[in-house]
């Protein structure tokens, strides 16, 4: 199981581990491996316990996930973490009859109560992908506080593995890496503070 979590404060600064201000968020990332729609309710439990660890115990304000079948059970994880409901940004279909690791899509979740999603359309989906197959998802979003607009891209890169027939791996996650990098530039004019999460199916060293 994989995660990924901080606490994120603007401006950047000392105390990531001091009591929460207006200017922290609480934000995770969790690689759900494959979890199926309809849910399996022990898994959805266990993911929950998860991310909640990854917060210091505390339930996260932001949440990224990825491998899992439907924007509901993005909701139900939600559920398990706090009574009060999350909001939820969905991109990706489950792949027909591909049981297990057909379960590829991402989502952000995220508390109503502490950010809100920048209307019109705060979602921008991977521009290559195939249908239901985003490498990631952007979302811009604002801080109810203090109004402060960021964006967060959510991602799930290709693997590294190369099977026969398949297109090379390496140019799938380099496309990935020049679109984030492309969105961040054309973004940064309407807001510089971007937070990038993700499962990128590498390792610090590479």
């Amino acid at each position: 199981m994989r995660w990924w979590s901080r606490l994120l404060q603007w401006p950047p600064g000392r105390g990531w581990n001091t009591p929460r201000a207006t200017n922290e968020l609480r934000i995770a990332f969790l690689n759900c491996q494959g979890l199926a729609d309809p849910p399996f309710s022990a898994r959805v439990v266990d993911l929950a316990a998860t991310l909640r660890a990854a917060t210091d115990g505390v339930a996260p304000d932001l949440f990224g996930l990825c491998e899992l079948g439907s924007e509901a059970m993005a909701r139900q994880i939600g559920d398990k973490l706090r009574l009060r409901g999350y909001e939820c940004v969905w991109s990706g279909l489950p792949e027909p009859n591909v049981p297990r690791f057909g379960q590829i899509g991402l989502a952000l979740v995220y508390d109503p109560m502490v950010i809100e999603a920048v209307a019109p359309d705060p979602r921008v989906v991977d521009p290559l992908c195939p249908v239901g197959r985003a490498r990631w998802m952007a979302v811009r979003l604002r801080l109810c506080r203090t109004g402060v607009v960021f964006w967060v891209v959510v991602s799930h890169w290709k693997s590294r593995l190369w099977f026969e027939g398949q297109a090379d791996p390496a140019l799938d996650r380099k496309n990935s890496a020049l679109q984030i990098g492309e969105l961040f530039q054309e973004r940064a004019i309407d807001s510089p503070r971007m937070v990038l999460m993700g499962d990128f199916n590498d390792e610090p060293g590479d």
